[in-house]
């Protein structure tokens, strides 16, 4: 149940990421990453996103969002097509 004034929904995968090293600079703010292993800083704030990063990003978001679906559709009683329909990130009402 949702009252009739309620937003819900967004459904589905994001990732949001900043890069705040032109800001950095700016202000002349250093900043050194140690890592060990290749895909460690991957969401890092401190350099751009590269391909690599993207593809991996793009691999994860559309697994976990089958993973959503086909939860919904068992869940709920319906064919995944159904649920697709609904996930497309849209805002919804209670009405």
């Amino acid at each position: 149940y949702a009252s009739p004034g309620t937003l819900t929904g967004s459904i589905g995968v994001i990732w949001t990421h900043f890069n705040v090293r032109g800001l950095l600079e700016a202000v002349k703010i250093e900043e050194t990453t140690i890592k060990a292993g290749k895909y460690k800083d991957t969401l890092s704030p401190y350099r751009p996103l590269n391909e690599l990063d993207r593809e991996e990003l793009q691999a994860i978001s559309e697994d976990t969002y089958g993973q959503f679906i086909r939860d919904v559709a068992e869940g709920r009683g319906l064919k995944e097509e159904e649920v697709r329909k609904l996930a497309e990130g849209r805002i919804y009402t209670g009405r």
